[in-house]
């Protein structure tokens, strides 16, 4: 997903991890937002990303490197 950089509050994507994460407890699964930032991505964003992610109450967050 691409956001524009001056969108600090990542609304768009709030609201997909909160609709994401609603369909998982109605299902009674685990949700996990793994991300994977791309090699050049500014820390700023990624901060913004488990931002966004506190916004929505994720308690599973998962890191990986992009190669």
């Amino acid at each position: 997903m691409r956001f524009p950089y001056n969108d600090r509050t990542l609304y768009n994507l709030v609201s997909q991890v909160a609709g994401l994460k609603d369909v998982s407890e109605a299902q009674n699964a685990l949700f996990f937002v793994n991300i994977l930032p791309h090699k050049e991505a500014l820390r700023r964003r990624i901060v913004d990303v488990m931002d966004a992610c506190s916004t929505v109450k994720v308690s599973n967050l998962i890191f990986n490197k992009s190669r």
